[in-house]
């Protein structure tokens, strides 16, 4: 008996030790509920706890506050939670979810909208960890949610300014390229058409370069307002940069309609803006392309385009045309000519030819206009009306330009001293040498190093340079007229020949283009043309030059209304420079 008293003692001391343990276990996990309790209540995030087998779903004080309920905690279904999901975001919503339950994330993560009181949306996201058995059957979920709204509206701006055009509100050139591909897509599972538009403003530069990029801007506003007025919901209108609109046109089948919209374009697009009391008006150029049957290339049909564009160009603008296989062969031609004439000036495959300018009172040469040849290795004699306007577009015009300059200059130089007198020599010039000073620092450079006197250099405009970049060249002609070098319009008759550029600028010489002079004979009003032409150049003080003089009706007619110098093949074609000199020297023993 008194050994069993012992052991009952030490079997009290257990189970005293016992129940300590288990009240504090006890205590450990109420305190742990309150504390759980507490950060549902309190967290900055919202909390929520989820039973995936009986689908009871609790929600902290937080996330209860951010969806408008003013209630501590609800005890909800994951499926009622569902419907204040937004319709557009629950079957990802439920795909994430389940992946993450069948153990194929690590954790859950989504971002989708949520339902508040007020009817309206935001957006949260959403990190949780399913807790899972030895089966690793998940039992229990916990997690958090964060109102990240703001953040979304950020990123929402960010995409909206990365994919759209700030001035006109229209997508730009990234955002085109992603709606034309998916236009594509649709084409090819609905065996449809997508039409791809290619505008350009013509002349717009002028409003810029004269009233300012203010007003520019102002004007192409207007214009991207219009063109949403000549398309249909579905189409897409996209500013690509400059005055370059797309316009992309999906699930055309009929170039009928495509033709259509395009002439809306036109007609919407010559009509007078007012601006700041000045009524501007542009016309357009329209590309056009269709796939599939230009292609499905999005970045080809694209270039095909603005090929189709530059084509409507051509023709006088105001025009739109359609893309076809002979303007792919253009294309490629031209890109391939561009490669050859970037290599054509540091292999010394350019020369010059002269053709003389003849004194129309002593019938004899006092001067020649300097020609630029290219003989290209793949080509051959490649024609100036093709690889000049190349030059120009590519700019390769600039370092070309200087390299006529100085040859024609030196030899300018060399043929005066041969005469043994002044000796004039004529040179193009385009409007991409006048950019940032350039032809005015050329020509005192190359004047000062060759020795030409500046009145032995005439520079040839175009009438196009002088209405198209009035302000651009304006004040850099005064200066080159100040030094004495002396300027001509060639071509004078073809363009816009207007006599208040005759005023505004300083002109000394006007060259006949070369197609009146042809007509002489053949068209009963060019003799009355030609007759008003020299009469008005004579009464405001300027030469005249009759070019293209082939006949001696021509070189007669001519002297009888006193032109003052002839060109033509009457004459002499264009000579290489030691061809020219022996006619020199021809007309040195002749006296």
């Amino acid at each position: 008996m008194s050994e069993d008293v012992p052991s009952l003692i030490r079997e009290n001391t257990q189970l005293r030790q016992r129940i300590q343990y288990l009240e504090k276990v006890e205590q450990s996990l109420r305190e742990t509920e309150q504390r759980y309790a507490l950060a549902m209540k309190g967290a900055n995030e919202g909390l929520w706890d989820w039973d995936p087998v009986s689908k009871e779903l609790y929600l902290s004080a937080r996330l209860l506050s951010t969806i408008g309920m003013g209630k501590d905690t609800i005890k909800t279904t994951s499926s009622e939670w569902l419907q204040w999901v937004h319709a557009d975001d629950r079957e990802r919503y439920q795909q994430v979810l389940c992946r993450h339950l069948k153990g194929e994330t690590e954790f859950f993560r989504c971002e989708y909208r949520v339902k508040n009181n007020n009817g309206g949306y935001f957006w949260v996201l959403a990190h949780g960890l399913a807790l899972r058995n030895e089966a690793n059957v998940a039992y229990r979920m916990v997690g958090s949610i964060g109102d990240i709204t703001e953040r979304k509206n950020y990123e929402s701006k960010l995409l909206h300014q990365a994919t759209y055009d700030h001035l006109t509100g229209l997508p730009n050139r990234v955002l085109a390229m992603d709606r034309l591909s998916q236009a594509l897509t649709r084409a090819n599972k609905n065996q449809t058409s997508v039409g791809i538009l290619f505008v350009d403003l013509d002349n717009f530069k002028k409003i810029n370069d004269t009233l300012g990029h203010e007003v520019g801007d102002q004007h192409l506003q207007e214009i991207s307002r219009r063109l949403g007025y000549c398309v249909h919901g579905d189409d897409t209108i996209a500013r690509l940069g400059g005055d370059e609109f797309l316009v992309i046109l999906p699930d055309r089948k009929a170039h009928d309609e495509i033709s259509d919209i395009c002439e809306r374009i036109l007609r919407t697009a010559v009509q007078p803006v007012l601006i700041n009391g000045y009524e501007l008006s542009t016309s357009a150029s329209i590309g056009i392309t269709v796939a599939p049957k230009d292609g499905q290339d999005p970045v080809a049909l694209l270039r095909n385009a603005d090929a189709a564009m530059y084509k409507a160009k051509a023709v006088g603008k105001d025009a739109f045309r359609f893309y076809t296989e002979e303007m792919e062969h253009e294309t490629v031609f031209k890109f391939t000519m561009e490669s050859y004439l970037r290599r054509a000036l540091s292999q010394n495959q350019f020369s010059l030819s002269y053709q003389s300018i003849i004194d129309a009172a002593s019938g004899k040469i006092i001067g020649a206009e300097a020609l630029l040849r290219w003989s290209c290795p793949e080509y051959g004699q490649v024609s100036p009306d093709q690889f000049i306007p190349l030059a120009e577009e590519s700019g390769l015009i600039v370092p070309i330009g200087d390299w006529v300059l100085e040859q024609a200059c030196k030899q300018a130089v060399q043929w005066a001293e041969l005469m043994g007198e002044s000796f004039k020599i004529a040179v193009n010039v385009a409007f991409p040498q006048f950019r940032d000073g350039h032809l005015e620092y050329t020509v005192k450079r190359v004047l000062r190093e060759t020795g030409l006197k500046p009145d032995a250099l005439e520079l040839e405009l175009t009438e196009r340079l002088l209405m198209e970049d009035e302000r651009g060249c304006g004040e850099a002609l005064k200066h080159l007229s100040e030094m004495g070098v002396q300027l001509s319009i060639d071509d004078f008759g073809t363009g816009y020949s207007a006599l208040n550029y005759l005023q505004k600028f300083p002109v000394d010489t006007l060259k006949i283009d070369r197609s009146f002079t042809a007509e002489l004979s053949v068209t009963p009003e060019s003799p009355a043309l030609i007759s008003g032409i020299i009469q008005m150049a004579h009464a405001l003080g300027l030469k005249v030059v009759g070019e293209g003089v082939e006949l001696a009706d021509q070189r007669d007619f001519l002297q009888k209304k006193s032109c003052d110098y002839f060109q033509g093949y009457l004459f002499s074609k264009p000579l290489p420079a030691e061809h020219f000199t022996e006619l020199l020297q021809a007309q040195l023993q002749q006296g």
